[in-house]
């Protein structure tokens, strides 16, 4: 992780405006042949890149080997760097098994998070825009300005909720033929989604049978068979009379009929019951026997799905309407008052983004100034000695051509993925995260994530060795005039330059995350249509109408 000996913050890349032109620590310049943009020459340049060495297994693993493989004649010997190079492999490859498993932990953690709230919520509830799917608005609240709403019910129950569009022919009568096309007809058009109409017909043929429709009320049963033609038509008129109750199926869950209570749908649907407490029972009844028997196994199959995704049930008491009200545990992760969708919870996730991005990028300043100083140092092939010691002054003049190959594949290209790995899969794993607490010990663990080379180096690295680290003076690399960063390092500094890209990059990430599809708003409205029956982009709110909320 970046951190010097000191535990000091490392110098990185273009600090112009902290390191004038030709600053550079004693035997420090990197000497590579002029390029254009990089120069070999520390008085004629501008310091680009410092790498300082500190308690890393990744420092340990370039130091030890070059030290160790200095021959008495001053050149560097493979053989002689065995043994050190073996151990440096080693530790590094503990480091990255170590990083690796956590890193794929939070993946996997992400994933099945995802899935369990976000897959199984968008396999139930399906987005859809009110010209492919007409229904009555009977809320009091505005509709979405795109005409998008989330229908969390079964298909067939979404058909029902206009029930003239049974009658296909327009003769007045719902038939059993007319309930067969009508079925395939809304499959075809939302092929995700099943329906039975012709189960719903014979069910409702059946209530027909026992006079139990609310058009039956006084009605003889040779009247209701001579109406109905033997009981192989239903008129629409009953079907219209009965709408109010099958209305009551999009509850979903009889323990919603208190709510449905306080905001006045119950008094809609049921004008003729007087009492609070008989509408409910009536609600509870509907929604329970009635449209199970009615709707069939896929209803039953969505109220149970309801229950699984919406978490634990909160029964509160309505003081002012003397009723019972509920409300879903995962709903309230993200629609109360301190929940994923407000802006304080939004102010405090910027604000741990930013902590995290903070330590991701000092990771990757570190990462680029190792490539910079790999890439560019000079080789020993001309004879240059790969390292002096003068005054217990460890001075590094080149690499020679095993060391830097090594370093390249074996240890700079696995922490340049797991420091990219980080960034990407850490900051999921903390966007994930739908609460201030599961936010707090993410980001803690996390930042233990980035220090685990550190408290590898301090566990197991010898004494020998860590002296021999702690002597190394920093490594600089030098860049030429360059009109576009001279400019942007006079004008603006590189200080402000990168906390700009931490703000923005934060910035980004939140959006994204809270306005996707399927993002945090999303997953708030789903869950609130899904498991309150409340919303203005709720189709199950607007079709039993009155208020949209408790």
């Amino acid at each position: 992780s970046p951190r010097s000996r000191n535990g000091a913050a490392v110098s990185d890349l273009s600090e112009g405006e902290e390191h004038p032109r030709g600053l550079g620590r004693r035997g420090s310049g990197v000497k590579s042949e002029p390029s254009g943009f990089l120069t070999h020459d520390p008085d004629e340049g501008i310091l680009l890149g410092e790498l300082e060495f500190g308690d890393s297994v990744y420092d340990e693993a370039i130091i030890s080997p070059l030290v160790h493989g200095r021959c008495s004649d001053g050149s560097w010997k493979f053989a002689h760097a065995t043994r050190c190079i073996l151990t440096s492999l080693g530790l590094l490859f503990l480091n990255i098994m170590l990083n690796g498993t956590v890193l794929f932990k939070a993946y996997n953690l992400t994933e099945k998070h995802t899935a369990e709230t976000g897959g199984h919520l968008w396999g139930i509830c399906q987005k859809f825009h009110e010209h492919d799917l007409p229904f009555p608005k009977r809320s009091s609240t505005t509709p979405p300005n795109d005409g998008q709403y989330y229908d969390c019910g079964p298909l067939t129950l979404s058909i029902l909720s206009t029930v003239q569009r049974l009658d296909l022919d327009e003769d007045g009568f719902w038939t059993e033929s007319e309930a067969r096309k009508i079925g395939p007809k809304w499959v075809h058009k939302f092929p995700a989604r099943l329906a039975n109409i012709e189960r719903v017909f014979k069910a409702f043929v059946e209530y027909v049978a026992k006079g139990n429709l609310k058009a039956q009320e006084g009605m003889t049963k040779s009247d209701s068979m001579r109406l109905t033609r033997n009981l192989t038509a239903i008129p629409m008129d009953w079907m219209v009379q009965e709408q109010p109750i099958i209305d009551i199926c999009e509850a979903g869950d009889p323990n919603v009929c208190g709510n449905f209570e306080v905001r006045g749908i119950l008094k809609e649907k049921f004008p003729d019951l007087d009492g609070a407490e008989d509408r409910i029972f009536k609600c509870e009844h509907t929604a329970g026997k009635y449209c199970s028997h009615i709707l069939g196994e896929r209803y039953r199959l969505y109220s149970q799905w309801t229950g699984e995704l919406c978490g634990d049930m909160e029964t509160h008491w309505d003081g002012t309407h003397e009723v019972r009200t509920v409300r879903y545990g995962e709903a309230l992760t993200f629609t109360s008052k301190t929940g994923v969708v407000t802006i304080s919870y939004q102010s405090f996730l910027v604000v741990i983004l930013a902590v995290w991005s903070f330590a991701c990028l000092a990771e990757i300043r570190q990462v680029i100034n190792w490539w910079l100083v790999v890439l560019f140092i000079a080789g020993d092939a001309n004879g240059t000695p790969c390292f002096e010691i003068e005054d217990e002054v460890l001075t590094v003049k080149a690499l020679p051509r095993p060391v830097r190959y090594l370093t390249i594949f074996l240890n700079l290209l696995p922490r340049s993925i797991l420091a990219l790995g980080l960034v990407y899969i850490g900051t999921d794993f903390l966007l994930s995260a739908d609460n201030y607490t599961d936010l707090i010990f993410n980001v803690v663990a996390l930042g233990f994530l980035i220090e685990i080379d550190n408290m590898l180096y301090h566990a197991v690295v010898d004494q020998q060795t860590k002296h021999l680290v702690a002597k190394c003076t920093p490594i600089n690399v030098f860049r030429g005039p360059n009109a576009p960063l001279d400019w942007a390092e006079r004008h603006v500094g590189v200080t402000i330059m990168w906390t700009l890209v931490i703000m923005v990059t934060v910035l980004g990430y939140t959006l994204r995350a809270y306005n996707k599809p399927g993002g945090k708003y999303a997953m708030g409205e789903g869950l609130r249509c899904l498991c309150h029956v409340e919303g203005s982009a709720c189709m199950s709110a607007q079709v039993v109408g009155a208020l949209p909320r408790v």
